[in-house]
């Protein structure tokens, strides 16, 4: 579903020049029961071809988090930028946009030990990322051949499964992953931030920790990269 395309102007404190922007928000699903809401940015003024990217934001962020580098981009390169709101975000979003399914929590993160790596919040966060690829592969004005994903913290552990997966279809052309947590045992054991993203008490001796890296470490997906990745 589109809703209505608004036009705007946008002042870039980076290059200190003024844009002329189009937004559009739109849903989609992701998968059955899913639906995941995302905002369209653009260059107004180019009516050409051009490469575009899905932008993933950082646990407990939601798509505004992206928004003024999608901008900066979209203005000074016409390129397009489809920002996704994660599964879950709708029960915390002020705006009245979000995405349905599971959130972000703990318990869901690591939440694989009955229904396997489709229990995980990770695994429809994957889902969505792709399906967001699926859906600017329909957009008339994005360059098919040139379409990157890109992702802070959360958003860039998403990144890297993603383009592992994508080895398949080869559909993403260049992968970005911002500050992206991988090795995720060592992570945990040296209680990093990513400890924050798992339940209390969830250590390397827990009887679901190993599988869970089997799934979802970027160390598993990283030899599996089709598209260049520039960290």
């Amino acid at each position: 579903n589109w809703y209505e395309e608004k036009n705007f102007t946008f002042y870039d404190w980076l290059t200190y020049k003024t844009y002329n922007l189009k937004e559009q928000h739109l849903t989609f699903q992701s998968e059955p029961g899913i639906t995941i809401h995302a905002l369209l940015i653009s260059n107004a003024e180019c009516n050409d071809s051009n490469p575009a990217y899905v932008l993933l934001h950082g646990h407990g962020g939601n798509y505004n988090d992206l928004r003024e580098l999608a901008c900066h981009f979209a203005g000074k390169l016409h390129y397009s930028f489809l920002c996704i709101d994660s599964p879950g975000t709708i029960y915390r979003t002020k705006d009245g946009w979000g995405s349905t399914g599971p959130d972000s929590s703990p318990e869901n993160m690591v939440n694989i030990r009955s229904l396997g790596p489709q229990g995980s919040f990770l695994y429809h966060n994957v889902l969505a990322a792709l399906r967001g690829v699926t859906v600017l592969q329909n957009i008339p004005s994005v360059d098919n051949s040139r379409i990157g994903i890109s992702g802070a913290s959360q958003g860039g552990v998403t990144t890297i499964i993603a383009n592992g997966v994508e080895s398949v279809y080869k559909r993403i052309k260049l992968a970005i992953p911002i500050v992206a947590a991988g090795n995720f045992s060592e992570c945990i054991r040296q209680e990093t931030h990513i400890i924050r993203m798992v339940p209390e008490g969830f250590n390397n001796s827990h009887p679901d920790a190993e599988l869970f890296s089997s799934y979802f470490d970027p160390l598993v997906y990283s030899p599996l990269a089709h598209a260049p990745t520039l960290v």
